[in-house]
């Protein structure tokens, strides 16, 4: 039988027939002109190094470049993604693998807008078109791999359920509709493939003997090149089709990495500890390098440096992860936005007692997975339906869900089942339609916020006081103070004064001391206002007030305000400066705080308090 002619085949082919309209809408609007940007903040990112490669000739990123483009195409959306601090030139914080997935869909398009007269630039609409096909074409690539994947675990009619529940019933429906200028689509799409080509390797295996069998003598050049060219014998494509694509997850986010304890795990059990295992890790650790060496490359012309691990203000803190508001805060909860997956503990009892091995591979490289992304600093991962981090490895996650749905014979337990799995399918699309209408806000959700919204679709019955303060907004506690019925509290106190004149002398700095966040503050929503008073010497002379949010990782925030420059001399200064606290990252967190001169001028800080406006919940 023909894949399209099964049940799950059916269903990938109605599934792509959901997501080809999604995408036809899409591209109606860039035809038409309504959508211009192609992408924007970390798409923009991942895919600048097509466009200035093609236009440029290299990839020696100018600030004014990026800038550019933005503002032609996409509003004037702040392009952030260059970096130096102590490299030789700028560079782009992103990984460049997400480039290799795009340069097919590129090249077309920019065939076609040379043959349409388009702007050459990688944002006019023939690439913005290809483009949005691209993704299209990830989407059915995903759905057809994980068919194939699932079926080597269940039958015909689970595998076409699972595939419907991870396309519909969780999160990966809003990823691959509305952020697929992120990874998440194209990681789905590349893990499930890479792990079907493995474990389709292994079952080609079980049969054959293998030609490299343990040996007491040293081994010959000759029986070494016989090693080398049987890994390249038709028998083996489905190896090497697999360490590639292990070696692009790889090169798009390092942290993929993690999923090579499954083959690891697969391979030890299948071959033991032999030449042969040793064997093919080596060749698949080889691959992986022979994927980033343009990424190497690329930071060792550009930056200087062959390996330049993080360029972000937020690093990978593992011994501080935030495990429960990842999982189940009302923020950015995984488990709360997409509950199907609290399915999983059940699943994988039926996994251990089909497969132990790949059990533990998949319940281990989860468990990992699941600590790294939740000790990302910015572990909400910007805006977002839900943990969007979590869509990378849904084709895992599905095994044990297929498991369950196959294994389950209990008339009342596959009722429970079924009415669970179709709730949740109809809470995602329900809260998806949310997210898309601006009613469940994808950055700033609370408790407060989701309950207010529950069951509602039309946005102008919604208010959104409920949400997180808006960082960028100063002017929050005004706005907030006149709702009356509001069941929060708008506490303002003064939490720190200096005492004394502080006096920063030409070129020189002077502390005005540092405050511990966590202790000091009573919740991270808090506005604060610095009334200072001050002198300068010389006011064609630079000198700033600065405030920085630090961890013993990094300086995350801060805020200026100049004290010299364009200010009256000789004579008292009042300014003040107003600045939300970010969202604090770790318990031992601390704001310091300095005057400092840049330049020839003289500047007495005469008074300095800091007074807060925080919003308590309760």
């Amino acid at each position: 039988m023909s894949w399209h002619q099964s049940v799950s085949g059916k269903v990938v082919i109605l599934l792509t027939l959901v997501f080809a309209f999604t995408t036809y809408n899409k591209i109606s609007k860039v035809h038409s002109g309504e959508k211009s940007c192609l992408c924007a903040y970390d798409g923009f990112g991942y895919y600048a190094y097509l466009p200035q490669m093609y236009e440029q000739g290299h990839l020696k990123f100018e600030q004014q470049w990026m800038q550019q483009k933005q503002n032609k195409y996409c509003n004037g959306a702040y392009a952030y993604q260059l970096e130096k601090k102590d490299l030789k030139n700028e560079i782009n914080i992103y990984h460049m693998g997400m480039s290799f997935v795009l340069l097919p869909s590129y090249v077309l398009g920019d065939i076609a807008a040379r043959i349409g007269g388009y702007p050459l630039d990688g944002f006019s609409k023939p690439y913005h078109i290809s483009y949005h096909l691209n993704a299209f074409l990830f989407i059915f690539l995903g759905l057809l791999y994980l068919r194939k994947l699932l079926l080597f675990f269940a039958s015909d009619k689970s595998t076409a359920i699972t595939i419907s529940l991870i396309a519909l019933g969780t999160n990966a429906y809003f990823i691959f509709n509305y952020q697929y200028d992120l990874p998440h689509l194209y990681l789905f799409t590349i893990n499930t493939a890479c792990i079907y080509h493995f474990l389709k390797f292994l079952q080609s295996r079980k049969n054959k003997t293998d030609y490299d069998t343990p040996q007491t003598t040293p081994a010959h050049p000759k029986h070494l090149l016989s090693i080398i060219t049987s890994m390249f014998a038709r028998d083996q494509h489905s190896f090497w089709f697999a360490a590639l694509l292990f070696g692009l997850a790889v090169c798009i986010r390092p942290t993929q990495l993690l999923l090579g304890i499954i083959p690891f795990l697969l391979f030890l059990k299948e071959l033991g500890r032999t030449r042969a295992f040793f064997k093919y890790m080596f060749f698949l650790g080889s691959v992986v390098i022979f994927c980033n060496i343009p990424q190497f490359l690329y930071w060792k012309i550009v930056g200087g440096e062959w390996l330049i691990l993080n360029l972000h203000t937020e690093d990978m803190v593992l011994r501080d992860p935030n495990l429960y508001n990842f999982l189940f805060s009302y923020r950015k909860g995984w488990l709360l936005y997409t509950p199907l997956f609290f399915l999983l503990p059940f699943g994988f009892w039926f996994f251990y007692k089909k497969n132990k091995t790949l059990f533990w591979g998949v319940l281990g490289f989860s468990t990992l997975y699941i600590w790294a992304m939740s000790s990302w600093e910015c572990w909400w991962y910007a805006s977002s339906f839900g943990q969007r981090v979590m869509v990378d490895i849904y084709s895992l996650l599905a095994i044990p869900l297929v498991l369950l749905i196959d294994g389950l014979k209990n008339r009342i337990a596959l009722l429970a089942l079924g009415i669970t799995a179709i709730s949740c399918l109809v809470l995602n699309q329900f809260q998806s339609e949310q997210v898309r209408l601006g009613i469940l806000d994808g950055h700033r959700m609370t408790k407060e916020h989701y309950w207010l919204i529950w069951g509602e679709l039309n946005p102008e019955n919604i208010h959104h006081r409920y949400l997180l303060i808006d960082r960028s907004n100063k002017q929050w506690p005004h706005y907030l103070s006149k709702d009356k019925n509001l069941p929060f509290v708008i506490k303002e106190r003064e939490v720190h004064k200096y005492k004394g004149n502080a006096i920063a002398e030409p070129e020189g700095a002077v502390s005005l001391g540092k405050i511990h966040l966590y202790n000091t503050f009573e919740t991270d929503e808090t506005l604060l206002e610095v009334p200072i008073v001050y002198t300068t010497t010389d006011s064609t002379q630079n000198a700033v007030l600065r405030m920085e949010c630090v961890s013993k990782y990094n300086c995350y925030s801060w805020d200026n305000i100049e004290v010299s420059f364009g200010k009256r001399k000789g004579v008292d200064n009042y300014d003040t400066l107003r600045f939300n606290l970010p969202n604090i990252r770790h318990k031992a967190d601390s704001m310091q705080m300095y005057i400092m001169s840049l330049g020839k001028a003289q500047v007495e800080l005469k008074e300095f308090k800091i007074n807060a406006t925080s919003l308590i919940r309760h």
